[in-house]
């Protein structure tokens, strides 16, 4: 994919056909970099506790159930669609129709207990199956962080908030190459670093990072670049995804 051809994706099936053949850990982090350009502006607290959720989801850390109950939780107190990928604005109508309220326990006990509103308005059925389809999902969170730019400010700022995203889906996809001597790398040392940064999403390591490959053995200096570069970076670099043998 260029700059361009996701320049020129605005409906969501367009963007959804660039990212179809991402993994779902890659799509996951790229939803969660996408809406973290919009912090700020995202419609709730549910919404950026189901962002971080995401990023949870993707590196192991909470079950399917856990992530599809938080983001349940955001549908109801925001109203937005987002997490039902492809929905049409009738079907979500009709979830929020039902009416809302939530419990404390359920927020306390997200794993164990689903209370009766989410179960019994659908929602949390909705959600849970539209987490099968992370590419929809990923072109969904990219328009609506586009629509949220425009909204705030003017129609130019979308193009630019796409570009903002293309450097994201290249932060985290990184080249279509893989150093052939990578698995020569992953010393515990190196391994552990990058545990640690893509758990904790302390992005100022990875020079550290660096230095630990370079003892290692690696001198690529696209991959050394990458991380001791003045870029941003997020959660799912495609250095630290390397190292941990995801690609």
């Amino acid at each position: 994919m260029t700059l361009n051809t996701w320049l020129a994706a605005h409906a969501a099936s367009d963007v959804e056909n660039l990212l179809l053949e991402l993994t779902d850990r890659k799509l996951h982090y790229l939803t969660a970099a996408f809406l973290r350009r919009v912090w700020d502006d995202l419609p709730s607290d549910h919404t950026r506790a189901a962002v971080e959720a995401t990023e949870a989801f993707a590196s192991g850390r909470i079950s399917e159930k856990e992530l599809a109950h938080i983001r349940s939780l955001d549908l109801f107190d925001s109203g937005e669609g987002l997490w039902l990928g492809r929905a049409d604005g009738e079907r979500l109508d009709d979830l929020l129709g039902f009416g809302w309220s939530c419990c404390e326990y359920c927020d306390r006990q997200a794993e164990e207990y689903v209370c009766g509103a989410l179960r019994n308005s659908g929602g949390f059925a909705e959600v849970q199956y539209a987490l099968r389809d992370p590419d929809a999902l990923a072109a969904a969170a990219a328009l609506f962080a586009r629509e949220l730019v425009t909204w705030k400010a003017s129609a130019e700022a979308e193009r630019a908030e796409a570009e903002a995203q293309f450097h994201l889906f290249e932060e985290i996809v990184g080249p279509r190459w893989l150093p052939p001597e990578r698995r020569q790398w992953r010393t515990t040392d190196v391994r552990t670093l990058a545990r640690a940064i893509d758990r904790t999403r302390n992005f100022g390591a990875l020079p550290i990072l660096a230095d630990a490959l370079q003892e290692a053995g690696c001198e690529d200096e696209r991959v050394l670049a990458h991380c001791r570069g003045p870029h941003a970076h997020v959660a799912g670099c495609w250095v630290v995804d390397m190292v941990l043998g995801y690609a």
